[in-house]
């Protein structure tokens, strides 16, 4: 068994309690390292330190839902988002996915509707032991710049309405 480290790369702290509420963990897809060797990493997206740190609750302990945030380096995030709808298929059964579950478009997606071309937004639903869990996906595309600096090619906002 190996050890239960929790090391979100992104967290929303409610204001008041200062309590974790949602976590991201972040992966990169489709990386070409120094030597030219290109690797998708969707098993690395859905395995231990992806995916299933959520399902097997390192992640998501009280939590009914999270989020996977992946970086396309190469910005063919519709290649991307198929590649990981074959790899969280076969990996089905470990993922604990709900019957009828897959990796598909997210009824939130109307929620980022000034996101630049590119940017996907899905989810899947999981039967974890304690509770059911929702995990959001979201793909963004990066580029390289002239400079070779890498940016990402997404503008997203979201906005909370307080009641009056």
């Amino acid at each position: 068994m190996r050890p239960q480290v929790c090391s979100f790369h992104i967290r929303f702290k409610h204001r008041h309690s200062q309590r974790d509420y949602f976590a991201f963990e972040a992966k990169r897809l489709h990386v070409t390292y120094p030597k030219g060797r290109f690797s998708t990493e969707y098993p690395t997206y859905a395995g231990e330190e992806g995916m299933m740190a959520f399902v097997e609750g390192q992640y998501s302990k009280g939590y009914l839902a999270g989020g996977m945030l992946g970086y396309v380096m190469d910005a063919r995030s519709d290649s991307a988002l198929s590649g990981l709808e074959k790899q969280v298929d076969a990996r089905r059964s470990a993922l604990k996915l709900v019957p009828g579950s897959k990796l598909s478009k997210s009824g939130m997606s109307h929620a980022v509707p000034n996101a630049l071309n590119g940017t996907r937004l899905s989810e899947t639903e999981h039967d974890v032991d304690a509770h059911p869990l929702r995990l959001f996906h979201l793909l963004l595309r990066v580029h390289q710049n002239h400079a070779g600096v890498r940016i990402v090619a997404s503008s997203l906002s979201f906005s909370q309405r307080t009641p009056a």
